[in-house]
């Protein structure tokens, strides 16, 4: 499995949207390679993972308790909002300003270099 160059090459498209402004588009992507982080994890501790792609159930799937990611808001914010189904929507984040909007695209960078960490 190639799980990281995969995640690398989206989490690098990411933040060419994010860059130009497209930031529904860019969290999305951003959450599809958490998923993908969090699969590569399961991989490596059970021989395989599961076909899921709720993050909240992939960080259980893995062992990893909510505290993980509610103890800091900007992440909490981000597992909260983000699901696959947000492919089928123009734009979660018209409510938000974009200072919140880089807040919760951070945290979701955060949360992925956390992941990076138990892989190692």
């Amino acid at each position: 499995m190639e799980f990281s160059l995969v995640a690398d090459a989206r989490l690098g498209e990411s933040k060419i949207l994010f860059d130009q402004g497209k930031y529904h588009a860019s969290i999305y992507l951003v959450g599809y390679v958490l998923e993908i982080k969090l699969k590569e994890l399961q991989y490596k501790k059970y021989g395989n993972f599961t076909q899921i792609h709720g993050l909240r159930e992939l960080f259980q799937k893995n062992g990893i308790n909510s505290t993980f990611y509610k103890s800091e808001k900007w992440e909490s914010l981000f597992v909260d909002a983000w699901d696959v189904e947000m492919r089928y929507r123009e734009d979660d984040f018209l409510d938000f300003g974009e200072e919140d909007i880089q807040k919760i695209y951070f945290g979701a960078c955060r949360l992925i270099g956390k992941i990076k960490r138990k892989l190692v």
